[in-house]
């Protein structure tokens, strides 16, 4: 998917979200701060989001009111 790490450098991906037709994965790449995507399968594109000063993020979720 155009946007996503380059999946020949063995990025780790965590446990995504979904929510309003997105899908939000944490992914970890070798050497470099790990970082929240934001998937919009309705465009077929990846963003990057959130960079996060960490070695890794195994998870994301959502807290309720």
């Amino acid at each position: 998917m155009k946007g996503l790490p380059d999946f020949n450098a063995n990025p780790r991906f965590g446990l995504p979200i979904a929510e309003d037709g997105k899908l939000y994965i944490p992914v970890t790449e070798t050497d470099k701060n790990p970082a929240i995507y934001i998937i919009d399968a309705a465009s077929g594109t990846a963003t990057k989001g959130l960079e996060v000063e960490a070695s890794e993020i195994t998870a994301i979720g959502k807290l309720s009111k």
